[in-house]
């Protein structure tokens, strides 16, 4: 079973630092560097509609990426929100290339708590 963490508004140093782990993300999912993607996420994080299917935990998400062949992700913007932080950008990868909305919520110290891919066209 998952257990719930409330998500809570991040502090300004808090949303820092998840601008910062954000882009690290891409880099390490482009690389297929599943250690390091892994670093950045919570262990109770909720990944949506980033592979080929959803996860509900770090563990669970790292299994899912595992099967899924890294892609190459070109973002437009990286903008710190009230919650989290959200990123837009092209992903090339084996479907083909989209463009994509992603939001994140943080943790209280940073880490991805959650991580939910939108797809425009």
């Amino acid at each position: 079973m998952v257990a719930s963490t409330p998500s809570l508004p991040p502090s300004a140093a808090v949303t820092a630092i998840g601008v910062d782990h954000v882009r690290l993300l891409y880099a390490y999912l482009d690389a297929g560097e599943l250690d390091g993607y892994a670093s950045l996420v919570h262990e109770h994080a909720s990944i949506r509609g980033l592979g080929p299917r959803d996860a509900d935990s770090r563990e669970d998400a790292v299994d899912m990426l595992r099967s899924w062949p890294p892609g190459t992700h070109v973002l437009s913007t990286i903008d710190p929100t009230d919650d989290g932080v959200t990123a837009t950008g092209r992903y090339t990868g084996p479907a083909g290339t989209v463009d994509f909305v992603d939001v994140f919520t943080l943790s209280d110290c940073g880490l991805i708590h959650s991580h939910r891919r939108v797809i425009h066209g």
